[in-house]
């Protein structure tokens, strides 16, 4: 028989393992990051996103925890070149990330270039692709604040078949959900 406790810790553990975790912090040392990763053995989330020094290190310290590595790409601007992104993508891999989370060229989005930004993803999605990874393209939609632009992102993705599409990197400025999940996942395509 479970205690009231045991039940309590089971539900945050499957609570926590429904989110990724980042560990971006541009002031995090390697200790501080080290200590964030030993404290994720005892709540696992979905993944940890890490900073793209410190994918191996944080691949090790994880080894057969069940918890994915990941790292940025285009981070945080998303103002790389594509195959900048893709080489990113390929160190990341070989150093054992799981997960990509590529940031798109938030400018390229406000100027409609819908050409450049299927080929910036697309670039990055086959270097994820040739070794099982799994891609997310982060919009930020704290600067990119038209629904039509918001749709034509999330409709050249779903082309693309990308994995996940996130709202932000929680770098701009305005700190809050813009997207409706709706818009994100046409009523077609959402799983219930």
């Amino acid at each position: 028989m479970q205690t009231e406790q045991s039940q309590k810790t089971w539900s945050a553990n499957k609570i926590v393992g429904l989110f990724d975790h980042a560990i971006l912090q541009p002031t995090y040392t390697d200790d501080e990051m080290q200590q964030r990763l030993t404290a994720l053995r005892r709540f696992p989330v979905a993944s940890v996103c890490i900073k793209p020094y410190f994918v191996a290190t944080a691949a090790k310290a994880l080894a057969g925890s069940g918890i994915p590595v990941g790292t940025v790409i285009g981070f945080p601007h998303g103002s790389a070149l594509p195959e900048i992104k893709a080489a990113e993508a390929e160190a990341a891999v070989r150093d054992g990330a799981n997960d990509v989370d590529m940031v798109i060229n938030v400018g390229k989005a406000l100027s409609g270039d819908w050409d450049y930004l299927r080929n910036d993803t697309r670039v990055v999605l086959e270097v994820t692709r040739r070794h099982d990874g799994v891609i997310k393209v982060l919009f930020e939609t704290d600067f990119i604040t038209a629904d039509p632009v918001k749709i034509r992102l999330c409709e050249i993705c779903a082309e693309l078949n990308v994995d996940f599409v996130k709202t932000s990197t929680g770098y701009g400025f305005v700190k809050r959900l813009t997207v409706p999940i709706t818009m994100l996942a046409p009523p077609s395509t959402m799983w219930y």
